[in-house]
């Protein structure tokens, strides 16, 4: 499903404004916990919008990889970079998502 044309309700600013501050802060967590320096952090994102704008990568599919908990340090660690590379993706969207609304709010 492309972001470019999603119905449905529209939040209105204030909601807006609260959904895109916690992505964001999604992404500085994700950013601190995967150590990455700002410029790599950000082309990355980059990457991410221009997967998700050619479709090649589909956040509303993350709902389908299951969340397991595995002990032993190497798995932890895997799962750690799996699941907040799948945290960023979400972020990602919705700041895509919520600029888009934001643009379509506007006078």
């Amino acid at each position: 499903m492309s972001f470019r044309n999603e119905r449905g309700p529209k939040p209105d600013m204030r909601t807006a404004t609260i959904l895109l501050a916690q992505a964001e802060n999604v992404e500085k967590q994700v950013r601190d916990l995967q150590k990455i320096a700002l410029p790599a952090h950000q082309q990355h994102t980059q990457w991410l919008y221009e997967r998700m704008e050619s479709l090649e990568i589909q956040p509303s599919q993350d709902q389908q990889i299951e969340l397991t908990i595995r002990q032993g340090k190497h798995a932890i660690d895997e799962q750690l970079s799996k699941h907040s590379e799948i945290a960023l993706r979400q972020a990602v969207y919705v700041n895509i998502f919520i600029k888009i609304i934001s643009s379509q709010l506007a006078p």
